[in-house]
């Protein structure tokens, strides 16, 4: 229905043009016309080698040339109005017929790209992870760690103790300075 509207449409502009021409190549013609009966003393081959005569020939030849083909795409838009309410066949018409897999192959992908960027980016965060853990650990593991930290010479390394002795120790310590 709607390509019959439009088809409609463009034929009512269509055959404005038609009038149009129509009415040019009247005028056209009717003064070619004119042309000959007041120069009626001239024979057949003397009109063709006036140029005056040859100007309005040819205007009155393309007018009629503009006239017939408004009019051939006017026929040709009525064919094809005619012919489309026949058949569905007429409106679509299928150039490669679609191939249906056997696996839902686009969710396989989706879901294998979707892992591999979610295991990326956890590979990625678990990177990131322990390269800040590791950063920011200022343990002290070793002699040489606690001289790096501070300017004194180690006197003394206290060997493992239980956490009864480290309480009494820190105890003693606190004691001590107050």
């Amino acid at each position: 229905g709607f390509t019959s509207v439009e088809a409609k449409i463009l034929l009512e502009g269509d055959q404005t043009q038609l009038v149009n021409a129509k009415n040019t190549a009247a005028q056209a013609v009717a003064a070619e016309a004119n042309y000959i009966a007041a120069h009626s003393n001239l024979t057949q081959s003397e009109l063709l080698t006036d140029p005056q005569y040859t100007l309005l020939h040819a205007q009155s030849q393309q007018a009629q040339a503009t006239v017939a083909n408004i009019q051939a795409s006017i026929d040709t838009i009525n064919q094809e109005i005619n012919a489309q309410g026949q058949s569905s066949a007429n409106l679509f018409k299928v150039l490669d017929a679609p191939a249906i897999p056997y696996v839902p192959v686009s969710r396989t992908k989706d879901y294998l790209i979707g892992g591999g960027v979610g295991l990326a980016v956890a590979l990625l965060a678990f990177v990131l992870y322990v390269i800040i853990s590791s950063r920011r650990d200022r343990t002290i593991h070793s002699p040489l760690d606690l001289q790096q930290l501070i300017a004194l010479p180690i006197v003394m390394q206290i060997p493992q103790l239980n956490d009864t002795s480290v309480l009494l120790l820190v105890e003693s310590v606190q004691q001590g300075s107050a």
